[in-house]
């Protein structure tokens, strides 16, 4: 039997200290090797030698029969049925495949013959994956779930696939009721143990999303490895699903910037219209990342300045689990070592892979300790060219890092554009917590905002992030049942939506958009026109609307697309910080209010001028509002008519601001056709002040009264023929100091 079964996690690295790297290339560099050195050793040992050997170093070995399982890399363009066939003729067994990676059972005698198959590129250990939960059970949240489920959204017609590591005591939960067994449409099992082995963890997990949305139907899928999760994200998209649960982190999978092979299976589930719900990791304080530096004395890594090691205090026996990567993703030539040592720095553990260039940059421990005490972790750079950024996990929530560095510790493939991140609050501080101490913190590697929002955790015991993420794809279920027609982007951005910001105003890399608040009211945002219908040479003023909720606070963030056909010719801001993107194509215009109280409302105004070379069409005007759709006016019809003689010999308009009154005269200078204007005052929101009529020679004067406050005014003139219809419109401003 295999003696250990890894737990899916990588979580994502961040930027540490400011470390300079000093550089030692190795002289003569050794053969290059197409399999880890952790697995060739095994050849090497006897029967009882293997076994210890292979739990100390994370690899499955089957004592029985003398086998490790590992991945096969295919190299580029190899036929995976041609290899399986010749792996089979050295009595290899292949467990499971997807188009480039094969996981395979195989004798330690014949690791070096498979090694040197022309069309296998590496052999190595699977990816290290993590359980991102630190206690046990489940429980019903504290987001609103409750008034959706009232009005009868429930997450009917929606199918969520739990990807996790194990459904243990699901037959019992089944029975009882916990989980009832009507609302799961499939179980999957990839690893070949049995879908209850290992863990209750994804148990938990699935029982936390049926509460969230009790009428939606979960696929449960138990993986062990990359290639079952590949397989896994395959089949939930051929079932339907459009929602997948991940509570598992990949810790050396790539570098924390939304790569490397896990991030890219996340990505084929994007693609296919699904959302990835993950959980972004409780690493916050298991985490360092800097820049390799050598100490000139010696060849070890310091974290600080003349600090060689980071400190672990393990208050009672257990295992110490460590895994060290650097930026240099997917395989490098730069080499580096990790060391677990005693309090006297006396090596108790190792892991010195050889980079040569065919290797990924990863080093591994898993190291079991029978006395409580001060342990130490080490890193030695043996071959390094040029600087590096490493970053050191320890994957145990009880071993802390010293010194740590929380930033950039949210995990992949929470890490992935394609994905969005959870992290967590403690549902007894909702009302007024800030995110967990442990919950992972942003920014990429890379320098993106993650997570994306926070959700409760410690539901009746069940703490970490990975009691955050189902609730959140439960919330996205009952969304869904409530608007079947969004697609995933317009999922996506309902849910960041619905959020009471916290920390900084809007989106930050401690609670990301804010904590998860679910409404049956949105944002509303409109957008009004002065007109729809212009000719060349003629204004538009174009007034935009937002109110908040009740039941929310937080950041509105509206974006504006203009054609570029158009002209902006002025953004008013209310109050918000407003950026302009001229040279884009559509033009953007961007404001920005960092603090939106319950119920309040926005408003901002811009005006388009359509020059006189513009060609007659439909402009479509697009905007959002916190990623929602913006309704209201979204055509300007551009056209000529039959506008000859007016254009040229345009009535002129006379104003004068008295202290008492606002002036016009009308003055035909030549007959035009035209016997009538539609004279009308608006002020920068967008709201009529006043509006009048003018015929040719007459005068006109608009008391001002209290109402009428001091600043700008537009006023729009239309030109109309004896028979009312319109024949050229123009708009002006005027300026009221008094």
């Amino acid at each position: 039997m295999v003696m250990r079964l890894r737990t899916l996690a990588v979580l994502l690295l961040l930027f540490g200290s400011d470390l300079l790297l000093s550089a030692s290339l190795g002289a003569d560099q050794p053969p290059s090797s197409k399999m880890e050195k952790a697995l060739a050793r095994l050849a090497d040992l006897d029967a009882a030698e293997s076994a210890v050997w292979a739990e100390e170093h994370e690899i499955r070995y089957d004592v029985q029969i003398h086998a490790v399982q590992a991945i096969v890399e295919l190299r580029s363009g190899a036929s995976p049925a041609s290899v399986t066939s010749q792996l089979e003729q050295h009595h290899v067994r292949v467990e499971a495949q997807n188009s480039q990676l094969l996981r395979v059972s195989i004798p330690t005698q014949h690791l070096e013959e498979i090694a040197s198959l022309e069309d296998v590129s590496f052999i190595r250990r699977p990816y290290t994956f993590r359980e991102l939960d630190l206690a046990e059970n489940r429980g019903v949240l504290k987001t609103g779930a409750q008034l959706l489920h009232s009005y009868g959204f429930q997450g009917q017609q929606v199918k969520i696939a739990v990807i996790d590591g194990g459904f243990q005591g699901l037959a019992k939960a089944m029975k009882t009721g916990d989980l009832p067994s009507s609302s799961i449409s499939d179980m999957i099992d990839y690893t070949g143990e049995g879908l209850e082995e290992e863990t209750e963890h994804g148990l938990q997990v699935a029982e936390i999303a049926n509460e969230m949305a009790p009428g939606a139907s979960l696929i449960l899928m138990r993986v062990g490895d990359e290639v079952d999760l590949g397989n896994a994200v395959d089949d939930a998209i051929r079932l339907g699903a459009r929602i997948i649960s991940h509570s598992l982190g990949w810790f050396d999978s790539n570098f924390g910037d939304g790569k490397g092979l896990v991030d890219e299976i996340a990505k084929r589930a994007l693609n296919a219209g699904v959302l990835w719900v993950n959980a972004a990791g409780n690493q916050a304080t298991n985490h360092w990342m800097g820049l390799a530096r050598v100490n000139n004395n010696n060849e070890w890594i310091e974290f600080a300045p003349g600090v060689n090691d980071l400190e672990i205090y393990a208050t009672f026996p257990g295992e110490i689990d460590l895994v060290l990567v650097w930026d240099e993703w997917p395989i490098t030539y730069q080499d580096f070592d990790l060391y677990l040592t005693d309090w006297k720095d006396n090596v108790i553990a190792s892991s010195e892979e050889d980079q040569m260039g065919l290797a990924p940059p990863r080093e591994m421990i898993q190291h079991f300790v029978a006395q409580p005490g001060l342990y130490k972790v080490k890193v030695k750079a043996r071959r390094v060219s040029k600087p590096v950024r490493l970053k050191v996990w320890s994957l145990n929530s009880e071993h802390s890092l010293s010194p740590a560095v929380a930033a950039g510790s949210v995990v992949a493939p929470a890490d992935c554009t394609c994905t969005l991140a959870v992290g967590a609050i403690n549902v007894f501080q909702w009302e007024k917590g800030w995110a967990e101490f442990y919950s992972a913190q942003g920014p990429t590697s890379d320098g993106r905002i993650k997570p994306d929002l926070l959700a409760p955790d410690n539901i009746r015991g069940f703490s970490g992030t990975s009691a955050a993420a189902p609730g959140v794809a439960g919330a996205a279920a009952t969304l869904l049942s409530e608007h079947p027609e969004w697609d995933v982007n317009e999922l996506e951005a309902a849910l960041e939506a619905q959020t009471v910001d916290l920390y900084e105003p809007g989106k930050d890399n401690f609670s990301g958009y804010g904590r998860m608040q679910l409404s049956l009211a949105s944002p509303q945002a409109s957008r009004a026109l002065s007109t729809t219908q212009v000719h060349p040479g003629e204004d538009v003023v174009v007034t935009l609307t937002a109110q908040m909720p009740a039941s929310h606070f937080g950041t509105f963030e509206w974006v504006e697309s203009v054609p570029r056909q158009l002209v902006v010719a002025g953004i008013e801001a209310d109050g918000a910080q407003v950026s302009f993107q001229k040279d884009s194509d559509p033009m953007q215009i961007r404001w920005l209010w960092s603090a939106v109280g319950p119920g309040e409302r926005r408003r901002a105004t811009y005006h388009i001028h359509v020059p006189n070379e513009a060609s007659p069409a439909q402009y479509e005007l697009s905007g959002s509002l916190n990623g929602l759709t913006v309704t209201g006016d979204t055509t300007l019809a551009v056209h000529y008519e039959a506008r000859s003689a007016q254009i040229t010999n345009r009535p002129v308009i006379t104003t004068q601001i008295t202290k008492r009154a606002i002036e016009f005269h009308f003055n035909r200078l030549i007959q035009t056709g035209i016997e009538r204007l539609d004279v009308q005052i608006f002020n920068l929101d967008g709201h009529a002040q006043s509006s009048s009529q003018l015929s040719p020679g007459q005068h006109m004067a608009i008391p001002l009264g209290r109402h009428w406050a001091n600043g700008i005014y537009l006023y729009r003139v239309i030109y109309r023929d004896i028979a009312g219809k319109m024949l050229g419109q123009e708009i002006k401003k005027l300026i009221l100091l008094r």
